[in-house]
């Protein structure tokens, strides 16, 4: 079925795309709900829900209980703090505050959508299908709703009603391959292997090229006994990029019947890598070594299976099969009394979303274990690099060769005159909540200096003076930036421009906010009108190009614009401007990665996968297994 979320993984996460898709689903659902009567909750509402679209949870708490505070009988900051809260995994407080949405506007889907989410989460799964049914009543064609009723019916055991959920979305959409996958799992569930195998081998007809499908088509195949036919969905499922150890055990049972001893050691050795705590893997690596003769590394695979699976291969049975000797009848009976074998979880075996993208922490692991070993096998998204952002966080790229660096910038740090030194990155990370204090005081600080300002001085002033209020607005900005209130933020930053028009690089950071607010807008829907975003995304351009017509190296400019022109469907002008990114930084990685990305698109296959692999030369390792899935 749908991915069944692991707490801690949900969090970790936090960019990817069904995590976004969960935000902005109920963020549109909640900007059509209504508007408030007065100005100023307006305004902290949206900036809440800024903040909680770009990750930024404990801010957006902030905002929502300001609203709630002046309007506690409204419905909208409950729901949007109970948001806020899943991302933070305090499913209890999220709770509460969805029961008190309920109370207040009963009539709203979202709400009882996202209850249902956070009872699923529990593991309520009779409340989830209740609430879930509750949304239907009020968006009886809504697909996600019918996933999840779907999912949480299956895992009450209540299969026909959930094949019922899905059929029903079949005859919408008969084209999308994950229902039929969530169909196929469901009918293994109920033993009917030969009716799955239709499902699956339906999700490869229409999504050839995500290995999950020929991943599950090869199980079952396996499961019926089909082993040519195994074979090849297992293989292909792997040359697509497969990162369930499963897909690699499997198939070396299929070697291993063939005599390919060393094929079915490859795979094991690859299953190993991929999730070191199965002990099944082991188990049979180490049988296999011993079958081959190495006795040595066979103990070694052995021992490590007894250590991590000590109910199921208990040290005597280990021992007998490491000296070659009969074992114990009577210690065998007794172990397979006391042994209770686990239930078979089909779900964990088949899930696309949960068996192939596990066992890793980005924020931990991700350049010392994702980057490690056959890395061009590990699933990647066909995704652009993000903008680089100039801010004051950012995590740190260890690996990329890219010049996170421009002189404009450096010398203005030089200076001391905003609260931190700004730097260049493409990984912002979101505030804690003693961070989101100290930029709200330092927003009251400068407010003060600001007045005092701009009551001492009008815009006819010395050099100087002018300089020192621009720096003053600019440093205001980028504090309301950092709290997610773009619009004030290019209000100061303007202001600063006009003030001091030296400070070219305060373009780049106002075309940066004008589009996360775009970003944001197009998101929810929350876009007035097309005349209106066509003249933003112009301002937006034009601040890019203002950077580069002044500081012609200035590298970040080209390659934003160049992102945003990918947005617009203008490769061509595109690839012109990461052409001129890679001329101002040759070991641009980024551009590198995006262009090559862009040519494939465009069916210049071969100039796509030369810049991938520059890319991956020069740090961006996930270019290596987007090299072997297009080449």
């Amino acid at each position: 079925m749908t991915r069944k979320p692991d707490a801690n993984k949900f969090i970790v996460h936090r960019s990817s795309l069904k995590v976004r898709r969960f935000i902005v689903s109920v963020l549109c659902l909640v900007h059509c709900a209504g508007v408030f009567a007065q100005l100023n909750t307006d305004r902290i509402t949206a900036i809440g829900r800024n903040a909680l679209y770009f990750d930024d949870y404990v801010l957006s708490i902030q905002y929502f209980n300001q609203v709630i505070k002046i309007k506690p009988y409204i419905a909208e900051p409950y729901l949007l703090r109970a948001i806020a809260k899943i991302q933070l995994s305090d499913y209890q407080g999220a709770l509460k505050d969805l029961n008190l949405t309920i109370e207040r506007n009963p009539f709203n889907p979202g709400a009882y959508y996202t209850r249902g989410y956070v009872e699923r989460l529990l593991h309520d799964y009779t409340a989830a299908e209740n609430d879930f049914t509750e949304a239907l009543v009020y968006s009886p064609e809504n697909k996600t709703y019918l996933l999840l009723r779907a999912d949480v019916r299956s895992e009450m055991e209540h299969y026909d009603e959930a094949i019922a959920d899905l059929d029903l979305l079949l005859r919408k959409d008969a084209k999308d391959a994950n229902i039929h996958f969530e169909k196929g799992v469901i009918l293994l569930h109920q033993k009917d292997t030969l009716s799955a195998k239709g499902c699956f081998q339906k999700t490869t007809e229409i999504d050839a090229y995500n290995s999950s499908n020929w991943s599950a088509l090869g199980m079952v195949n396996l499961l019926l006994g089909n082993e040519d036919e195994a074979l090849v969905d297992l293989t292909k499922a792997i040359s697509l990029g497969s990162r369930w150890a499963g897909d690699y055990v499997n198939r070396s049972i299929l070697y291993h019947r063939r005599n390919n001893f060393r094929g079915a050691l490859a795979d094991l050795d690859q299953a190993v890598q991929l999730d070191p705590n199965d002990a099944q893997t082991y188990f049979n690596r180490g049988l296999l070594r011993q079958e081959v003769g190495d006795n040595n590394r066979a103990e070694t695979d052995l021992r490590k299976a007894g250590e991590l699976a000590p109910d199921k291969y208990p040290a005597f049975i280990l021992d007998a099969i490491i000296a070659r000797k009969p074992i114990d009848e009577k210690l065998m009976r007794a172990q397979a009394e006391s042994y209770q074998p686990p239930k078979r979880d089909y779900r964990k075996e088949f899930s696309a979303r949960t068996a192939q993208n596990q066992s890793v922490n980005p924020d931990e692991e991700k350049y010392t274990s994702e980057a490690r070993g056959s890395i061009q096998h590990r699933q990647t998204d066909v995704v652009n690099e993000p903008n680089i952002a100039l801010t004051y966080y950012g995590q740190p790229q260890t690996l990329r060769r890219t010049n996170y660096y421009h002189y404009a910038v450096q010398q203005y740090n030089r200076l001391n005159i905003l609260s931190a030194p700004l730097h260049f990155t493409t990984q912002e990370i979101p505030l804690t909540a003693d961070m989101v204090n100290r930029h709200f005081e330092q927003i009251n600080i400068l407010t003060a200096q600001i007045d005092n300002y701009e009551g001492r001085y009008s815009f006819s002033q010395s050099k100087e003076t002018a300089q020192n209020g621009a720096a003053l607005y600019l440093n205001r900005a980028i504090e309301f930036a950092l709290v997610q209130d773009y619009t004030s933020a290019m209000d100061d930053c303007t202001k600063a421009i006009l003030l001091d028009p030296t400070l070219v690089f305060a373009h780049f950071l106002r075309a940066n906010w004008r589009y996360k607010q775009i970003e944001y807008q197009r998101a929810t829907g929350d876009v007035e009108n097309a005349a209106k975003y066509e003249m933003d995304f112009e301002i937006m351009l034009r601040d890019y190009d203002y950077v580069t017509s002044h500081l012609p190296d200035f590298s970040f400019a080209y390659y934003n614009k160049a992102n945003m022109l990918c947005r617009q469907k203008d490769f061509q002008a595109a690839i012109s401007h990461y052409d001129m990114a890679i001329a101002a930084d040759n070991e641009f990685a980024e551009a590198y990665f995006n262009r090559g990305l862009t040519y494939i698109y465009t069916n210049e296959i071969d100039k796509g996968i030369d810049d991938l692999s520059r890319a991956g030369e020069l740090g961006i390792y996930q270019a290596y297994n987007l090299i072997t899935r297009f080449k």
